[in-house]
């Protein structure tokens, strides 16, 4: 029992810091400035879809019975893998990992001395990347007991303060506007992506710590996911509050990292500073360490192991280095898109495996194809400012308002996915 509780509370917070990254530590400030009074309604929006998505992300991924890579199988082992790739591409060596390192630099050691080059901070920061994943089997258990408290005492020191000394600014916004407010940021923080990505590593995990059954690994996963929604959940509360005593009337303009520099630079001074400094860098380190894992874990399995993770670790690690320092912004040019692209597929795809083989191939198939086609619409009329007869059909279909617009094209892929498979086995009959 004590071996059992024990690895929940080093898992959990493993995984509490390896989904807290820095635009985590930056959203929910910002959605408290933008709504000051109002501030809860829009942390439980937030909460809602990001922390509700994340955690179904990895029950759905536990429960198909397959790494993230099977998660869409009944549409195409193919498509399956090529999914897979991309996003873990994605999210992983060609945006957030040196986007990690970038951050740690423009934001919490900038701010304190402007005599460091980034690419020193690069070399070092990589370098202890590679440090911590070189041996993929106690890479929990060096996240969950050595960096996660770093993370959680410098955050329990800044929303601790804000509690004492802040108090929100008045506003006149309606609590269903706030809630869909802080709804509609917590879904642009993709973390529902980042929980099917990080599903791997929480496997492999509980794999090594000797839970191998598949009702151990659901019920171990239940409950060390359980452990790190309650922290993400208690810190966006947190510093949804802090923000809300921010004015923005001033600058409405004003940044997500320049409202939170600012409220802690006012409130702790510049001791508050080098606080803020160590929980941007363990945010943004642990969240490094988890995909960096991740993506090497991926490619050792998908290369039969031919390629040896250890190789991985160090060419990812340089690569990251190398982007984090010369081209970060317009790699996110590139990504941010194909990532907006991809994640209302991704969202149906952990619905769908959330009820295992109770859900036929053929719907699986119609719902992501539709859910994809619209997406891929979508997504060009956005890069190219085109408005064509898609755009009014669009901006009037429910749940538009909230970024959910591909709701409807997915229940009726669904739907055409039955009908198909109906007609087929009248003509075989």
């Amino acid at each position: 029992m004590k071996k059992k509780l024990f690895d929940v509370l080093t898992i959990g917070g493993a995984t509490f810091a390896m989904f807290f990254g820095a635009g985590n530590l930056l959203f929910p400030p910002s959605v408290g400035a933008n709504l000051g009074e109002q501030w809860e309604m829009g942390a439980f929006g937030f909460c809602i879809t990001s922390l509700g998505l994340s955690f179904l992300a990895i029950l759905g991924v536990i429960i198909s019975g397959k790494d993230f890579s099977g998660i869409a199988d009944k549409v195409g082992k193919r498509f399956s893998l090529l999914l897979a790739t991309t996003v873990i591409l994605l999210i992983g060596p060609f945006l957030a990992i040196p986007r990690t390192a970038a951050t740690t630099f423009e934001i919490g050691v900038q701010p304190l001395t402007s005599s460091v080059e980034g690419w020193w901070i690069s070399i070092i920061y990589f370098g202890l990347v590679v440090f911590f994943c070189i041996n993929p089997k106690n890479i929990i258990d060096k996240i969950g007991k050595f960096l996660t408290p770093f993370l959680v005492v410098s955050l329990l020191l800044i929303i601790g303060k804000a509690f004492i000394s802040s108090e929100p600014i008045s506003s006149d916004i309606a609590a269903s506007e706030a809630f869909l407010t802080g709804f509609k940021e917590g879904y642009q923080t993709l973390d529902a992506m980042a929980g099917i990505v990080f599903t791997t590593i929480i496997i492999s995990a509980l794999r090594s710590k000797g839970y191998v059954s598949n009702q151990m690994k659901f019920k171990m996963t239940l409950f060390s996911g359980g452990l790190a929604i309650g922290l993400l959940a208690f810190v966006y509360w947190g510093l949804s509050f802090y923000g809300a005593s921010f004015d923005l009337s001033s600058n409405p303009e004003t940044s997500r990292a320049d409202i939170l520099v600012t409220l802690v630079n006012s409130s702790l001074g510049r001791t508050g500073l080098y606080i803020f400094a160590i929980a941007v860098s363990a945010a943004c380190f642990t969240t490094a360490i988890g995909l960096t894992s991740t993506v090497c874990l991926f490619f050792s399995k998908m290369f039969n192991g031919k390629v040896s993770y250890k190789l991985l670790v160090v060419v990812v690690s340089v690569l990251g280095a190398i982007l984090s320092v010369t081209g970060v912004d317009n790699i996110v040019m590139f990504s941010g898109p194909v990532l907006e692209l991809l994640y209302p597929t991704i969202i149906v795809l952990i619905f769908l495996n959330l009820f295992g083989d109770k859900v036929p191939a053929n719907i699986h198939k119609g719902m992501v194809t539709s859910t994809l086609l619209f997406s891929v619409v979508l997504m060009f009329e956005n890069l190219s400012g085109v408005t064509t007869m898609f755009s009014s059909v669009h901006e009037n279909l429910p749940f538009a308002e909230i970024g959910l617009s591909w709701l409807v094209p997915a229940f009726v892929g669904g739907l055409a996915g039955v009908l198909l498979s109906k007609l087929r086995l009248f003509r075989v009959q």
